[in-house]
């Protein structure tokens, strides 16, 4: 269908709810100055924003719903799990219902962004080596179970990967998967000496809500220990471990109704 409203009117015709600006947590961490509220999370150096989870939330709801045809209802709840640097790790839970669907989609993920450029991917295997993430994920029990039903002899990130994209996790009756975006949905928990504990998401394949963290530990290079530390001080950044949202989270809500509706008119 083709667009025929301007981006402004679609802004305009959004129906944007959740906009509480209590904050939950602000400091600096790497040159940046974060903000997290009930309403937003943001990044911003010397005044100018450089990262914002509700202009992100609503250009993808944009690109997927804004020409849907039915009324969709999006919800996107975030919590911020660490900040190491420039890097902060998230957990989201996203909610879709669409006019027409039996059920609501309901998906639980984690995901990692580099607030200093956000429009970059952030990986793992940025800032450790393959071979250490690998060996960790081989020693894994529920991964090492995983892959005793598969005949992998030579593994590598990719490999493991491909002998584990259609395999059932199995873990207190809810089957999990190895999503292909995998070394993304990390976050940083607490350190070891000169280790960091790592929990990676896997969500579930038959319950919605729902996903696991396995957890393994991985040497900190040199070059990113002062980071680490200042995030383990409190002094810039925070850890998983410390638990400083008190249960709050970051709530975005936007809906098609209005916007359908312009639609209609034009």
């Amino acid at each position: 269908m083709t667009r025929l409203i301007s981006i402004f009117a679609c802004l305009l015709a959004l129906t944007v709810q959740g906009a509480d600006n209590t904050t939950i947590w602000q400091g600096k961490s790497a040159g940046l100055k974060i903000h997290w509220t009930e309403a937003d999370i943001t990044a911003t150096k010397r005044g100018k924003i450089l990262f914002s989870a509700r202009a992100l939330a609503r250009e993808e709801f944009e690109a997927d719903f804004l020409d849907e045809e039915n009324v969709c209802e999006y919800q996107r709840e975030l919590s911020l799990l660490s900040l190491v640097g420039s890097l902060a790790s998230f957990k989201e839970l996203e909610y879709t219902h669409c006019q027409g669907m039996s059920h609501p989609s309901v998906e639980i993920s984690f995901t990692a962004i580099d607030l200093a450029h956000a429009d970059k991917a952030v990986k793992l295997t940025d800032f450790f080596a393959e071979s250490d993430i690998l060996n960790a994920l081989l020693n894994d029990p529920l991964i090492k179970k995983a892959l005793a039903q598969t005949n992998l002899k030579t593994p590598t990130l990719q490999t493991l990967y491909d002998a584990l994209e259609w395999i059932e996790i199995p873990f207190k009756n809810c089957g999990y998967r190895l999503p292909e975006d995998f070394l993304t949905q990390f976050a940083f928990h607490h350190l070891n000496r000169n280790q960091v504990a790592i929990r990676l998401s896997l969500p579930s394949y038959d319950c919605q809500s729902t996903n696991i963290q396995l957890g393994f530990y991985l040497p900190i290079g040199t070059a990113h220990r002062a980071a680490f530390k200042g995030a383990l001080l409190g002094r810039a950044g925070f850890l998983m471990g410390r638990r400083i949202s008190g249960g709050k989270r970051t709530s975005i809500s936007f809906s098609t109704a209005s916007a359908s509706t312009l639609n209609a008119i034009n």
